[in-house]
């Protein structure tokens, strides 16, 4: 019997030891789809219980507005500029959830609803699916965005258009031009004037110093990063794995990464 134990642990051993990038991949999207379920659910379970909230609750206080932030467009039309639009959309996501006044729905179940409303075009989204992606999302904000960046250079210059849909109210727009080095500021600037547009509290320097950390510091490791997120999103886990290890390697202490 002990013997029969020791050739099974062998061949065991023997097994993941020859399949180990397999094994890690089928991790990872396993990882990724499970995510992806227990975001649906958790969204949806607060999406229905805070419409018939409490009375006595409700009296007291009113329920946060929910919003959520889909992927920018890339009016510049090239495919090597791709990464700013998940990049971009993470970002603004951050920094609008911060001091959590408002519902922030997460980004991978956001970019799931699209596909399925068909509103992840690479141009802007046609008018009925961004309206389907609302009512799918059961939002008070949608928040589309697009961006515009300069030829390849040193020293890029990137242009962003920011538009928040509301229910009942017209829309509020922002704008704002800054270095693609400086891309989290910029992102913190828009999301600073969205605040104050919406009636919401600005962010305080610490939490906004907080949530642009939690990001790769150089455009290389961020467009890595970035696009490994958006490939991980298709289900297309070895490509993901491939790209954030790169990122992974260029910022070894980032923990956002990692």
């Amino acid at each position: 019997v002990a013997a029969g134990r020791d050739e099974l642990w062998y061949r065991t051993r023997r097994f993941v030891d020859r399949h180990r990038a397999s094994l890690a991949v089928g991790v990872l999207l396993l990882a990724a789809v499970a995510v992806t379920a227990m975001l649906v659910t958790l969204w949806t379970r607060a999406a229905h219980s805070s419409g018939p909230a409490v009375a006595g609750i409700a009296s007291a206080q009113a329920p946060r507005p929910s919003i959520a932030v889909a992927a920018f467009t890339n009016l510049s039309g090239r495919p090597a500029d791709q990464w700013l639009s998940t990049a971009l959309a993470e970002m603004l996501t951050t920094e609008l959830a911060g001091g959590g006044q408002v519902r922030v729905v997460p980004a991978d179940l956001v970019t799931r609803a699209a596909r399925d409303v068909g509103a992840d075009t690479t141009g802007p989204p046609p008018g009925d699916a961004v309206e389907r992606l609302r009512r799918s999302l059961a939002i008070d904000y949608l928040v589309l965005g697009s961006f515009a960046a300069s030829a390849d250079g040193a020293a890029r210059t990137l242009r962003i258009d920011v538009r928040v849909l509301r229910r009942s109210e017209e829309p509020v727009s922002v704008s704002g031009v800054g270095d693609e080095a400086r891309l989290f500021s910029m992102i913190a600037d828009a999301g600073g004037a969205l605040r104050s547009r919406l009636g919401l509290h600005e962010n305080t320097p610490d939490a906004t110093k907080r949530a642009g950390a939690a990001f790769p510091a150089s455009v290389e490791a961020m467009r890595l990063y970035s696009e490994g997120l958006a490939r991980l999103r298709l289900l297309d886990a070895v490509q993901a794995q491939v790209l954030l290890a790169r990122a992974e390697a260029r910022e070894p202490g980032n923990p956002m990464i990692q």
